[in-house]
């Protein structure tokens, strides 16, 4: 998984710095939240105490006033127990993080038509308990 984040982050980079046609325009666009939470069984001490981490991150490349393509990282980690509505029921789990990554490819046709395509990948662990790894 550390694998595929850091090859995901190393071509962002390398298309920053890559050197582009004069025509064409990178505008980066990124937001990060970093959140904390903690969970009560009872009225006692908490049981949990962990944080909540959400990135998006999207270069958006325009190599012309017409056409466009976006490279889409959305990035989310959950340190807090949550109920996942899975097969058969809700699960209650320990640790979730996902991933994805997509590119979205824009053409403006004359007119008001535009041509969009989207192709992607996602992927997703859950933790139940504290023993299982990742």
């Amino acid at each position: 998984m550390r694998t595929k984040l850091c090859c995901f982050l190393s071509a962002v980079l390398f298309l920053c710095i890559l050197p582009l046609h004069a025509g064409v325009k990178v505008t980066p666009v990124a937001n990060i939240s970093l959140l904390g939470g903690q969970y009560w069984v009872s009225e006692s001490a908490p049981d949990s105490a962990g944080g909540n981490i959400d990135v998006f991150i999207s270069p958006v490349i325009n190599f012309s006033p017409d056409t466009a393509l976006l490279p889409i990282y959305t990035g989310n980690y959950s340190g807090t127990k949550d109920v996942r509505e899975l097969v058969g029921g809700g699960t209650l789990t320990r640790e979730v993080q996902d991933h994805s990554l997509a590119f979205k490819f824009v053409r403006k046709l004359p007119g008001d038509w535009k041509i969009k395509a989207r192709a992607g990948y996602k992927i997703e662990y859950l933790k139940e308990t504290a023993d299982e790894t990742w």
